[in-house]
């Protein structure tokens, strides 16, 4: 969501008051001057994550900064001429349970929410798929997030995780694969 010479910095004050929307506007343009128009953008994908320079931190106050450089750039992605993007604003499925409210960009700047989810993470002998779906952060939260908010739902990242002490996936795991669907 902002140019990688910003990692390390302030980030998140500056792209709450603005201060990428040009950024956002030069790869707008990038992406119509491609032929890229009408696609649909996962920007500042899992920020729940704490893995990515754009991750969220444990402050409501730095969340709601978040959503609000979230929906600078998002807004200021889809005001470039020939842009008809749709923006999906993704969570990673049961990573950290920051409430959704806390860190939603908006309405007007959100098209599809997302969920990134895998079968895995679930210590073996519990209920896989009750887990799956319950979790604070889990497949029925964002579900009924999207309903609430009237807005279609994306699972752009979803599959199977070996069974093993590393991932504790399901492995071949035809209840996930049905409930998914």
């Amino acid at each position: 969501p902002f140019p990688s010479s910003e990692d390390g910095t302030d980030w998140l004050h500056a792209g709450a008051s603005g201060a990428f929307d040009q950024h956002a506007r030069a790869v707008a343009q990038n992406l119509v001057n491609a032929g890229l128009g009408n696609s649909v953008i996962r920007l500042a994908h899992e920020a729940n994550d704490t893995a990515q320079p754009y991750s969220l931190d444990d402050s409501a106050a730095d969340q709601s900064l978040w959503a609000q450089m979230w929906r600078h750039e998002a807004l200021a992605m889809k005001s470039v001429p020939g842009a008809h993007f749709l923006m999906d604003w993704c969570i990673n499925a049961r990573y950290r349970p920051i409430p959704l409210a806390n860190w939603y960009p908006g309405d007007d700047a959100v098209d599809i929410i997302g969920i990134d989810n895998y079968d895995s993470g679930v210590t073996p002998g519990q209920d896989r798929w009750g887990t799956i779906m319950g979790a604070a952060d889990g497949v029925d939260t964002v579900v009924g997030f999207a309903k609430a908010h009237n807005k279609p739902i994306s699972l752009p990242e979803w599959g199977l995780d070996s069974p093993g002490a590393e991932y504790h996936g399901g492995g071949d795991d035809p209840t996930y694969v049905n409930g998914i669907a």
